[in-house]
Formats: C-alpha cells, sequence, structure tokens
C-alpha cells in the first residue's frame, strides 16, 4: 500500500524533533562535563600551588636554621654564614647576600644576585617582620629563582637565591602529568618565563589579550581561572593561578596549567556517540510506530483502534524516554563522578609526594601540615598515626560536628599506593584519597558539591525532556490518527494555538514552582550554601517536631475565626446597597477602597490607629473611661487586632460579590414571598440565604485560604510577636527561607499548608452540597 506524502511529512517532523531533543540534551551534558572537567583542574592546579607552599615553606625552615645556628656571627662574620648556605644548598643555590637596614650591601657570592633587592617591597617587608624566614619568587637576568630572606637581630638582612623553580615543574610534570608555564609580572604586564625542555609557554600576540583577561578574573577572585584555548593546533584546559608576594600582597606572577584535549575530550566522545546510538534507534522505532497507527487506521475504524493508537503514540517516543533517562540518571552522573575520582586520585599522589619529601616531623605536626594545606587547596584531611610517633594520633580538618557524621568509606579503586572512593558527610557527598607516609595514614577529603549541582540541572533538564517528550508523542500520534481528517487538524491547531499562552502561563507560575517546591522540600537547599544535598523526609520529620511551627498553625486557625465575621458585616453591607439607589455605586467604589489601597499603606495607618499612646481606638476608649490597651504589645490583643484590621480590608470584596450574588436573584421570588405575607427574616432565611449558597461558598473558599497566606499585616505591624503570637503559617515559612536561608524546610512547610487548605476546602464544599458548588463547572 502506498504510503501519502502527508505521512512522510509528520515522520519527517518526528524525526526533526527527536534529532532536536538529543542535540539539546547533548549540549546540556556537555556544558555540564566540561564545567566538571574545568572545576576538576582548578583543584589540581591548587595541589600544585600547595606543592611550591611546600618549596617556599622547606626554603623558610632551612634559612631560620642557618640563621638560629649563626645567630650573632652574621653581622661580625657575614661571609661565613653566606659560604654555609652555599654549602647547604648544593645545586640549587644562586647568591646570598647580607644588607644593613638601610640597604647597604655588606657581603654577596654568587650569580644573578638582585641589584634592585633594596629598593623592593620585600626589602621593605622583612624591615618589619617579626625575624621569620619569607620567600617569594623572582625573575632576574633571565632566571626564575626563588628569593628566600630574614630579618637578624642587628637589624641586617641576608638574603639567598635558590635555582629550585626547574625542579618545581619537572616535579609538577611527573605527579600531575600536565604541561605547567610560568608567567612573571601582573595582571597588565606579564613576561613567559622559558625553561628549554621544560616549560615552553607559546602564544600568538592575538591571544595576549585573552592571557591578560585571564590573570585579571583570576587575580580578582584570588581563585583559580579556566579558560580553554588553542594549544599545539589542538584544544587545552587552562588553568590559571596567581603567585603573590612574601606578604600575599601584591601579585608576583602566574602558574598556568595546560591540560590538552587528550584528557578530557573523550567525555565529549562517549556523549556523542551515546546521543547518536539514541537518536538512530529512537527515529526507527518512532517511524515504525507512526506507520502502525496510520496504516491500522486505514483498515480499521473501530473503537478498539483508538485505544491502541495511544499505546501506539507512547510506544513511538520508547526509545526516546529510556535513552534520556539512561543518560540523564545514570550514563551522564558515572561519566562526570568517574572523572572527579581521578582528579581525586590524582591530586592525592601529588599530596603524597609533598608530604614524603617536604615534611619533617622533627620540625613541625602533621596537624599545622594539613591545617595549612587546607587553607590552599580548600579540601579537608584526616589523620591517623599508624606507628607510634611524637605526632598526634588523630586529628582533622572537619569541624566535630561533622567529624561525627562521616559515614563509612566506600572503596572504589587504587593506584600507586592511593585509595580513593565515596563517602557522605552530613547528607553532601565526597570523594576520598588515602595514603601513608611517615608512620601516619592521610586522609583527603573532596567535597562533590560541584559535580553534583552539574548532574542536578542535567537532570532537571532531562526530567522536563522527558515530560516533552510524552507530549510530543500524543501530539504525532493523534496527528497520524486523524491525518486524513484535514478539518479537525487545523481546528484542533487553532484551538491549541489560541489556548498556548493561557497554558504556558499555567506551566511556568504554576505548575513548574508547584513541582520545584516540591522537590526542594525533599532537600537541604539553602541560597547561602552551594551543597544541596537529598535529605529524604528528615524536613517533615523536624517539621513535626517543631513547636513553632505548630504554634504558628494554631495562631493561623484563629486568625481565619475573622473570616465568617467579616463575611456576616459583608452580606448585611450588600443588603444595604443593594437597596440604596442612586448612591449604591458611590458606596461600592467607597467601601473597594481598602482593596485597592497599598497593603504597606493602609497597614501602616491601622498601625497608629493601634498606638498604644496615640493611637485613635485608644483615644476613644478614653473617652468612655477605659484604660489604654496595648493593642499590638500584649500577646492577648495582637493577634485580635490584626484580624479587626482584616475584617476592614476584606469588607470591600465580599462586598462586591455578596451584591452580584443578590442581584442575580430573581425579584420575583421576593415578590411572591411578600404576597404570602413573609416577614424579612423569614424572607432572608429562606430566599435569601439558600440561593446566595454558590456565592457564599466561593466567598468562604477564597477567603479561608486567604487568611492562612496572611502576610503583609504581619510583617509590617507585629513580625511575629509579641512572644510568637502573632506568628503564622506563612509568616513563619517566609522566616524559614528568607531569614534562616532554608528553602527546603520553608517548602516542606509550604506543602504541609497546602495539603491543609485542601483537606478545609473539601470539608467545605462537602458543608454546602452539590448544589452550591456544581454551579461552577
Amino acid at each position: 500500500m502506498k504510503t501519502p506524502g502527508k505521512m512522510w511529512m509528520v515522520c519527517i517532523a518526528t524525526v526533526t524533533t527527536i534529532i532536536c531533543g538529543f542535540l539539546a540534551w547533548s549540549h546540556s551534558a556537555s556544558l555540564a562535563w566540561i564545567s566538571a572537567v574545568t572545576q576538576s583542574e582548578k583543584s589540581t592546579i591548587l595541589y600544585a600551588q600547595n606543592s611550591l607552599s611546600f618549596l617556599v615553606n622547606k626554603a623558610n625552615e632551612h634559612l631560620n636554621v642557618i640563621v638560629q645556628d649563626s645567630s650573632g656571627s652574621v653581622g661580625r662574620e657575614p661571609q661565613e654564614v653566606i659560604d654555609r648556605l652555599e654549602t647547604s644548598l648544593g645545586d640549587s643555590y644562586l647568591y646570598a647576600c647580607v644588607y644593613k637596614d638601610d640597604g647597604t650591601l655588606i657581603a654577596s657570592k654568587g650569580t644573578n644576585s638582585p641589584d634592585t633587592f633594596p629598593q623592593s617591597y620585600f626589602f621593605e617587608s622583612l624591615l618589619y617582620s617579626d625575624g621569620n624566614a619569607l620567600s617569594e619568587i623572582n625573575y632576574d637576568n633571565g632566571v626564575l629563582h626563588l628569593q628566600t630572606a630574614s630579618l637578624l637581630e642587628d637589624g641586617s638582612i641576608v638574603l639567598v637565591g635558590q635555582d629550585v623553580v626547574v625542579d618545581y615543574v619537572k616535579k609538577l610534570k611527573a605527579m600531575i602529568g600536565r604541561e605547567y608555564w610560568l608567567f612573571y609580572g601582573n595582571e597588565e604586564q606579564f613576561v613567559p618565563v622559558m625553561i628549554p625542555s621544560v616549560s615552553e609557554p607559546s602564544f600568538s600576540d592575538s591571544e595576549k589579550e585573552i592571557y591578560r583577561r585571564l590573570f585579571k578574573t583570576t587575580t580578582d577572585s584570588q581563585r583559580p581561572s579556566s579558560e580553554v584555548l588553542p594549544y599545539q593546533g589542538k584544544k587545552a584546559i587552562k588553568t590559571a593561578t596567581p603567585l603573590y608576594d612574601a606578604e600575599h600582597w601584591d601579585v608576583k606572577g602566574f602558574l598556568v596549567q595546560v591540560t590538552p584535549d587528550t584528557y578530557w575530550k573523550y567525555g565529549n566522545q562517549r556523549i556523542a556517540q551515546f546521543i547518536w546510538i539514541g537518536a538512530l534507534l529512537s527515529c526507527i522505532v518512532a517511524v515504525f510506530f507512526l506507520m502502525r497507527i496510520y496504516n491500522k487506521k486505514r483498515t480499521d475504524a473501530s473503537i478498539r483502534m483508538k485505544k491502541i493508537y495511544l499505546v501506539y503514540s507512547m510506544m513511538s517516543f520508547i526509545t526516546v524516554v529510556v535513552f534520556v533517562s539512561y543518560g540523564t540518571f545514570g550514563f551522564l552522573p558515572a561519566l562526570l563522578r568517574d572523572y572527579e575520582t581521578s582528579s581525586v586520585l590524582t591530586n592525592s599522589q601529588a599530596l603524597a609526594y609533598d608530604i614524603e619529601e617536604g615534611f619533617k616531623p622533627e620540625i613541625s605536626t602533621a596537624s599545622s601540615l594539613v591545617e595549612n594545606v587546607k587553607k590552599v587547596t580548600g579540601d579537608d584531611y584526616r589523620i591517623f598515626a599508624t606507628e607510634v610517633t611524637s605526632q598526634p594520633s588523630t586529628f582533622t580538618t572537619l569541624s566535630s560536628r561533622l567529624s561525627r557524621l562521616v559515614l563509612p568509606l566506600r572503596f572504589s579503586g587504587y593506584s600507586n599506593g592511593i585509595e580513593v572512593g565515596k563517602t557522605t558527610i552530613d547528607r553532601i557527598g565526597y570523594t576520598y584519597g588515602t595514603f601513608a607516609a611517615h608512620g601516619i595514614e592521610w586522609q583527603v577529603f573532596h567535597e562533590d558539591t560541584f559535580v553534583s549541582n552539574e548532574i542536578l540541572s542535567v537532570q532537571f533538564f532531562g526530567t522536563i525532556l522527558l515530560i516533552a517528550s510524552l507530549v510530543i508523542a500524543l501530539v504525532f500520534g493523534l496527528v497520524t490518527y486523524h491525518l486524513q481528517d484535514r478539518l479537525l487538524l487545523k481546528n484542533a491547531f487553532l484551538g491549541y494555538l489560541f489556548l498556548a499562552p493561557a497554558l504556558i502561563h499555567l506551566i511556568w507560575w504554576a505548575a513548574g514552582p508547584l513541582g520545584f517546591s516540591l522537590f526542594l522540600a525533599f532537600r537541604r537547599w539553602s541560597v547561602v550554601d552551594p551543597a544541596k544535598p537529598f535529605v529524604g523526609f528528615d524536613n517533615f520529620i523536624e517539621l513535626f517536631q517543631d513547636g513553632n511551627f505548630w504554634n504558628a498553625l494554631k495562631n493561623t486557625l484563629v486568625y481565619s475565626l475573622y473570616v465568617p465575621i467579616g463575611m456576616m458585616f459583608s452580606l448585611l453591607l450588600a443588603m444595604a446597597v443593594n437597596k440604596a439607589g442612586k448612591i449604591a455605586i458611590a458606596l461600592r467604589v467607597l467601601y473597594y477602597l481598602p482593596v485597592v489601597t497599598a497593603g504597606v499603606a493602609t497597614t501602616i495607618v491601622w498601625k497608629w490607629i493601634f498606638n498604644r499612646d496615640f493611637g485613635v481606638f485608644n483615644y476613644i476608649l478614653g473617652w468612655l473611661g477605659i484604660s489604654k490597651v496595648p493593642w499590638l504589645d500584649s500577646p492577648q490583643f495582637a493577634l485580635i487586632s490584626i484580624m479587626i484590621m482584616s475584617i476592614w480590608q476584606a469588607i470591600g470584596s465580599q462586598l462586591l460579590i455578596f451584591l452580584a450574588g443578590l442581584q442575580g436573584i430573581p425579584i420575583d421570588f421576593y415578590d411572591a414571598a411578600k404576597v404570602d405575607g413573609a416577614g424579612k427574616f423569614s424572607i432572608f432565611r429562606h430566599i435569601t440565604v439558600p440561593l446566595l449558597k454558590p456565592t457564599t461558598l466561593f466567598v468562604l473558599v477564597t477567603s479561608i485560604i486567604g487568611s492562612f497566606q496572611v502576610f503583609t499585616p504581619v510583617y509590617v505591624l507585629t513580625q511575629g510577636g509579641p512572644l510568637r503570637s502573632t506568628d503564622v503559617v506563612f509568616y513563619h515559612i517566609w522566616k524559614a527561607a528568607w531569614s534562616e536561608m532554608r528553602m527546603g524546610y520553608a517548602a516542606a512547610q509550604s506543602w504541609i499548608l497546602f495539603l491543609l487548605l485542601m483537606i478545609l476546602t473539601y470539608f467545605e464544599f462537602k458543608l454546602y452540597g452539590k448544589d452550591s458548588w456544581q454551579a461552577y463547572f
């Protein structure tokens, strides 16, 4: 049977939609991948910078020892101290100098000694130092080296230069496996430092502005910054971090870590392979089932076929659902976490090498070492003594609370003496690395929050894509089923086109936020904390144990009692306005003014009305010989005061609704009742009240919901006080969200409030009966 062109157009549209969907998911996944890789490289360069800190500490400790051993003799015999420095430093020695406090050179030996040292900020900083050695890098005569200096007791300064940068870069390449470039200068004026066959920065003049921007970003943020830039005809992630002077004040240079695409390109390749396999299979399956719908419809138009077409419609996108679900919740998270684990392994290897080579138990303690490492890397550490040493048996940089919340370590792999795996601390995922050195077990804890958030962003997008796939499947199935009914398709298209703005508005402002709040309710979500771990029902458990929440709920229930009182006043006023004749329009405007007036402004006016010393209420009570009432300052009267104000605010809207209901009652009913001799109360009871039931139900439901959402009067008048007597649920939720910054806990409270309102609304509908609410359907 020949397939018409219309069906082929549907198939082409389906294939195009599927490919576009997969490409959109691929873009989201690729962004998450490159973001996670970039963040890992930023973490790695911090460990490279930490290696430089070890080098600096080693140089400082060495000079301190020399100075202490030569105490009192440096000023008398400076050349002897210089000779000792030359002997002890060996091949790394460049020069040593001794200066008076006025900058006069006393003695020197070696090559590349700096002529401008007495005019430098380094020299000035040393004059005001405590005598401990300080170090910073210096670039002079084409040699980048480490300067270490110390202020002596007699006010003179000893300076030593070491050629250790070459070995430092070689060690980084061996430990971490990346290329490392060094630049000397600040973010505006810098020069590349060439180390033949070790580090040879290369870039064109056109790229210099890019590096200037990269260096400015990392200087301003004081954190590593990365960009994907050209490298040897390919791409590489270049991560820069500033190198500061001895006082950690001015930038002396930059360390750039070059990560070629061979390290991270495989992730993009695997994502691309996954996408194209999924797209190809999905297109084949979708076309197959849509063709089945079309052919079945042409041969069978029975009722049973209408049910089958729904099944076939969903089956046409089943492959899309499977691939997107697996990619979103399985494939990509595993890919990102594997790279995170390999990054922690690399960082742990670098730290293990530094500790093995640079840690001197006889000079410093392991606890002080890990505290200093944490300042550079931002990771947390835990140490355990495995042998009897002078070091502390246990120590951790984790807080005492967090150290008690470390769950058992889950082993993932082992390489070069480093064990890596996963653990959870206070519901937050961590990747750990463990190694042994100097009779101590060292544990590195790297927080996985960044990767988890990237995974979460992809899962958000993937979930939206899954929902959209199901809707699109039904649309294409419907189009295929009714392909021969051109008029029906045209009318359906026009109808949904006009419906689209309202539908988009409903999804964006109602369904979307509702779903997101449900998502938040199961997480510890704060706007100030990047970690947003899944906590299950913890927020709800805490809520049911929170006495303040139940106090707020009690206050809200009491506050909602103003609704029937206000409705009674509104109904009586509506009946009066209904019979007011020509002035009815003016009265309606007058009564409705509180509704259209700014709520904060009217609340401030009421605050003065309730004022204990100058308020209108107490002034009137004084005329009657009644003592002043602390309307807003007493737990006994504060909530009542807000209820009084709320009755006044609600009268306008309730009155207009009741007035519309009264004018909808046929006048014939009243005339017949009067003919029969019925009194005013009987008419009100037997005609007005029954016929106003739909209107009364509407006013009651909307007013009760509004009373549970009261916020402005509480915030302006009492802010929940005094003694939490006006702490209502909505204000309590607001405080949890924007004062305590606990969005997850606030969302859990919101859902409890939502469920309570649903239950109350259900009983209100039951109370008024079907004849009341069916009028609205």
